[in-house]
């Protein structure tokens, strides 16, 4: 499984404690914190974005917090205050989730919708950073945002899709595809979502996890269950209750061992 030289945690103070990670063969120790602090509360989402080619390189994190904002931070600016390289606003409630499509941020809120942000504005696209501002509205849902999922397959041609879940248990899905007036780039243009299954009982979903290779889409819920769906067709083909009587907080999959870990 891949062990990342970096580990982050967000806090209800709204600061993010980070740690540098020392990898010597199957060891792994961490090297004093560091604190990246600017949200007026609570950090409620994080991203680590990966690199895009033509847009920006890897290396920062992405946060959403109480505050309705999303911030972009350089770690390795080791003074606090000026590892934040932009602040976006837009939103109108807590940042809950967040996942990175290419170039493109996708974000959710308790406001219900759900954003898409492109990198790379008037003048910007020559700075080390992204520079993301607002591009799309996808889709508004009926509970509060709770998770989102992005994931893409190796195949010629798959763009991948983004799901999301809510708080009432609702799911939407969304599949980019190529833009037509800009050669090499997508976009997400007259997609306003579709339901990729049936609700879950009204029980609000904790986390949503997209599989593309295996065609599979997990969920857990408030209800203490893991469901399996097939994303061709949306039949649940997987479930799964937790026997300590306690949702499942947090799920992994590992793509090389083919292992799903809760």
């Amino acid at each position: 499984m891949y062990i990342p030289t970096s580990s982050r945690s967000r806090r209800e103070d709204g600061a993010i404690v980070f740690w540098t990670l020392r990898i010597n063969g199957d060891a792994v120790s961490s090297r004093e914190c560091s604190y990246l602090r600017g949200h007026t509360g609570r950090v409620g989402s994080l991203l680590a974005l990966k690199e895009s080619e033509g847009a920006f390189t890897g290396g920062l994190l992405i946060s959403g917090g109480a505050d309705s904002s999303i911030r972009v931070w350089d770690p390795r600016v080791r003074e606090g205050v000026n590892a934040c390289v932009q602040t976006v606003f837009g939103h109108e409630g807590t940042v809950t989730a967040l996942a990175q499509v290419g170039p493109y941020l996708v974000s959710g809120s308790t406001d219900k919708t759900i954003r898409l942000w492109r990198s790379g504005g008037s003048g910007r696209r020559a700075t080390m950073y992204p520079w993301f501002e607002e591009h799309q509205r996808l889709g508004t849902m009926d509970g509060w945002v709770q998770t989102l999922s992005f994931n893409v397959t190796h195949k010629v041609g798959d763009l991948g899709a983004v799901y999301a879940a809510d708080s009432t248990g609702a799911a939407l899905c969304f599949k980019p595809r190529f833009d037509k007036e800009a050669p090499g780039r997508i976009d997400f243009a007259d997609n306003a979502g579709v339901k990729p299954f049936n609700k879950l009982l009204n029980r609000g979903v904790i986390q949503i996890k997209f599989i593309a290779e295996e065609c599979l889409v997990l969920t857990l819920a408030y209800d203490n269950k893991l469901r399996g769906y097939d994303s061709r067709t949306g039949m649940m083909i997987i479930q799964l209750e937790n026997s300590n009587l306690c949702a499942f907080n947090a799920m992994e999959w590992d793509e090389q061992h083919r292992q799903l870990f809760l």
